[in-house]
């Protein structure tokens, strides 16, 4: 009997012990509205084809380099995406990343999603055997994944042992391209501008305003730049001692300061957004 665990899943070679895949393709019928004598739609033709989907996987240390340059430095270039759901493998061609998101907190592993967009699917039979032996990277046999707490997250100055949860998150901006080729498929997936946003929660210790963000933005309501801190380099990320991510500049987008209950800390909530320069980009 065929059971998902027997299933595996590797990006471009590299063997991946997904938590969840939504790789798939979807078919859009194009259905017209006629005037036929009837209230019901009656017609429909042969539409386009979309491949993709997510992979969230628990990131290891020999995943960091690969995930770099699907996300960032190589996110022009396209990899397979092999997907075996214990009945059938298929192979998602010419694969890019056109979103990432990267989180943690103290309490549980530090957890990767990528979306893709593929040009192609085929489809051939199970293989139980190439999932974990093919990849050159079985991080599953040597080493674990990364636990929360070990992550060194700092951003405009902020006290790693203060932080409680993190977010990072890429979109590559896509559009697929389809051209009278006689193809349903996708001839093309461009990829826009970079946008990087992300947050972090820390607990206060200090009685007067926000803390450690008093240093940072002013809490006064007539400062019309307020939330807006830009640096060359406003933080970085390491797990466990390896260097996952560092920043490029940054810019505060809100700090919210709720009060969600009598017996709690108080907790702050700090939005930004990345950019880059003419030479570099948001994340390196």
């Amino acid at each position: 009997m065929a059971m998902q665990y027997q299933g595996w899943v590797t990006i471009n070679g590299v063997g991946v012990p997904a938590t969840q895949c939504g790789m798939d393709k979807k078919t859009e019928p194009i259905i017209p509205e006629t005037i036929w004598g009837s209230g019901w739609k009656i017609n429909y033709s042969r539409g386009r084809n979309t491949y993709g989907g997510d992979v969230t996987f628990p990131m290891f240390k020999s995943y960091i380099t690969p995930l770099k340059a699907l996300v960032v430095s190589a996110r022009d270039t396209g990899v397979d995406v092999v997907v075996d759901d214990s009945l059938n493998k298929f192979t998602y061609g010419t694969s890019k990343v056109t979103a990432m998101r990267l989180s943690g907190d103290a309490k549980g592993v530090v957890n990767c999603a990528l979306t893709f967009a593929s040009l192609s699917r085929t489809a051939a039979a199970h293989d139980p055997g190439s999932g974990w032996t093919t990849p050159t990277t079985q991080s599953t046999n040597t080493e674990i994944p990364f636990p929360g707490f070990t992550t060194a997250f700092t951003a405009f100055g902020i006290n790693r042992a203060d932080v409680i949860d993190w977010e990072i998150s890429v979109n590559n901006n896509p559009f697929p391209l389809y051209t009278l080729n006689g193809s349903q498929d996708p001839a093309d997936i461009q990829l826009g501008h970079l946008d990087v946003t992300g947050s972090f929660s820390y607990y206060l210790n200090s009685a007067s305003g926000f803390g450690w963000l008093s240093g940072v933005v002013s809490d006064s309501p007539e400062d019309t730049n307020a939330l807006v801190d830009t640096n060359t380099s406003c933080g970085s990320i390491a797990l466990d001692g390896n260097a996952l991510w560092t920043f490029g500049q940054g810019v505060i987008t809100d700090a919210a300061r709720p009060l969600d209950g009598p017996n709690n800390k108080p907790i702050r909530k700090v939005g930004f957004r990345l950019l880059g320069t003419a030479t570099q980009a948001p994340l390196y």
